[in-house]
């Protein structure tokens, strides 16, 4: 297999996923911007995965990357929550517990083939590499994800109603980058789901990248602070 719409996509995502942890790196530390951190990191591994999805190493290979991407999958939603439970300063400890520790048993549920096995890994598209859903683990995994990933955007939502001047603003940012970033994550799960949709929003997902950079910049979006010289430019 040679490289196609898919890869090229994943490769992107890596690479701007990473570029905005280098900013984020080189900024103020704290436990918000470490968070962040972990996302991107969990971000940049699926546009990894997915890239070295699409090369012909065969089946087995295949679903190593597979697992691997999903590992990215499971904690994009885990840091995600943990962001916004720091944003908006909810305080339900146990709440959060339990959202790592869900993460944490999908991790090494994912080994086994109880999650996704190589029964169920097959090429699609004729380009790439995935996987379907079979069994009952990847329906709850998929559910439980999705609940997350809406919740956190309604306290997102509920708490840019609620604020005011600058932080208005930084929430809005965030807000958008992200509606914009999970839309087209969304679209990767059509062909688990068993639907002959090409994952092509995998595309718009580095745009989340771009948007919360430029929050970053003009607004110090979670208290990061850019410098911006002619080296930066």
């Amino acid at each position: 297999m040679h490289s196609n719409p898919f890869s090229i996509s994943g490769l992107c995502l890596c690479l701007t996923s990473l570029i905005l942890l280098i900013v984020i790196l080189r900024s103020t530390k704290g436990l918000l911007n470490y968070v962040w951190a972990l996302f991107n990191i969990s971000v940049a591994i699926w546009g990894l995965a997915t890239f070295f999805m699409s090369k012909d190493f065969g089946k087995e290979t295949a679903l190593l990357w597979i697992r691997i991407g999903h590992i990215g999958v499971i904690f994009i939603a885990v840091f995600f929550f943990h962001l916004v439970y720091l944003i908006c300063k909810l305080s339900n400890k146990f709440f959060l517990k339990i959202i790592y520790i869900q993460g944490i048993v999908f991790s090494l549920l994912l080994m086994t083939n109880f999650f996704i096995s190589s029964k169920n890994v097959d090429i699609i598209f004729n380009q790439f590499f995935y996987d379907t859903a079979q069994g009952y683990i990847y329906p709850i995994f998929l559910s439980i994800w999705l609940v997350l990933i809406f919740y956190g955007h309604y306290k997102l939502l509920m708490e840019y109603l609620q604020s005011q001047g600058i932080k208005k603003n930084q929430i809005l940012y965030l807000f958008l980058g992200m509606v914009v970033g999970f839309s087209g994550g969304l679209t990767n799960f059509m062909p688990v789901l068993g639907l002959n949709i090409y994952p092509i929003g995998n595309f718009t997902i580095p745009f989340y990248c771009i948007i919360v950079t430029y929050a970053i910049v003009k607004y110090r979006i979670m208290d990061i602070k850019v410098a911006i010289t002619r080296t930066t430019i």
